[in-house]
Order: structure tokens, then C-alpha cells, then sequence
């Protein structure tokens, strides 16, 4: 399968963004939190053709991040 550049790029934007807030959200917590989960769903950009969902689960301070596309 081939992936657009710029969805790529895009794509790749997004997960560091949500992971690095995740991340910020769990350090400033001083109780270790209950596993919460966070879904995104991937449209084609530019007719590209390429879609899928993302779901991310913190874990105390592990960020499992499952993509399928």
C-alpha cells in the first residue's frame, strides 16, 4: 500500500501531539491514574485513499499506541 507523504507526515503530527499531552497529563498528576483510552479515526487527505482508526492507552506511565490503517 502506498502511503501520501503528506498523510504520513500529518498523521505521524498527531499521535506526538496526543502522546506528548497524554504524557503531560500523567506527570501532573501525583495519584497514578486508571487506564484511559483515547480513539482517533484517519480520513483519506488528498484522495489518497488511506484511512483507519487509532487508539492510544495510558497505563500508569506506558502509552500503548495501536494504529491500523
Amino acid at each position: 500500500m502506498a502511503l501520501n507523504g503528506r498523510f504520513v507526515l500529518g498523521f505521524v503530527v498527531v499521535v506526538i501531539t496526543v502522546g506528548a499531552a497524554i504524557a503531560i497529563a500523567a506527570a501532573a498528576t501525583a495519584q497514578p491514574a486508571a487506564s484511559q483510552q483515547f480513539h482517533a479515526t484517519l480520513t483519506p487527505l488528498n484522495a489518497s485513499g488511506v484511512q483507519g482508526t487509532v487508539a492510544l492507552t495510558l497505563d500508569g506511565t506506558q502509552l500503548t499506541v495501536d494504529i491500523d490503517a
